[in-house]
């Protein structure tokens, strides 16, 4: 990861976490102090994207092991368990982190709205993981397993298992993953 990229993904991230924590009325850098404080996302992505950064930089190595050791405490008080190099675009909102985890080679897209309780994972036969479209919305307790594709602007419901690919503005609910539409008929 580049510096131009570190810096687009960041300044995404924040203008979501101001959006969605209603923190514009505020600041610039007083929005960014609060968002910091305040947002669990925030903090967690924050973190995130700086190890990946560092990462590849050897000259940062002490700034890459300190974000590694805020990532892990993340993961033991808040059961965050979603690897530092996860494919995740700018924008990504985490509301209520609290229980989330997610495959270290899944792929989100941009501008996601994701809830506690969410699980995407590996089927356990395979090593593929689901990959997420943008402005995808996933409930609390959702459950996206196996190398399916979810979608551009799909909702998934709270508590949903999804095992099949979601076609793009698709609403998916229930313990089976039915489609809106499938009711009605």
């Amino acid at each position: 990861m580049n510096k131009q990229k570190l810096k687009q993904l960041l300044k995404e991230d924040f203008k979501m976490t101001l959006e969605s924590d209603n923190l514009s009325r505020y600041k610039k850098f007083k929005c960014f102090i609060r968002a910091y404080t305040t947002s669990l996302s925030y903090k967690w992505l924050l973190h995130m994207r700086f190890a990946g950064y560092f990462k590849s930089k050897k000259i940062y190595f002490p700034l890459y092991v300190w974000c590694r050791w805020m990532l892990h405490r993340f993961r033991y008080n808040y059961h965050i368990d979603i690897p530092y190099d996860v494919d995740i675009k700018g924008g990504f909102i985490m509301s209520h982190g609290f229980g989330v985890v997610v495959a270290g080679n899944a792929h989100i897209g941009k501008n996601c709205l994701m809830l506690n309780g969410v699980s995407i994972s590996t089927n356990g036969r395979t090593i593929e993981a689901p990959t997420i479209g943008d402005n995808v919305y996933i409930g609390t307790g959702a459950k996206i397993i196996g190398p399916i594709k979810i979608g551009n602007n799909a909702k998934i419901g709270a508590n949903a298992l999804v095992v099949k690919d979601v076609p793009e503005g698709a609403t998916i609910y229930g313990a089976r993953g039915r489609e809106k539409w499938e009711l009605e008929k």
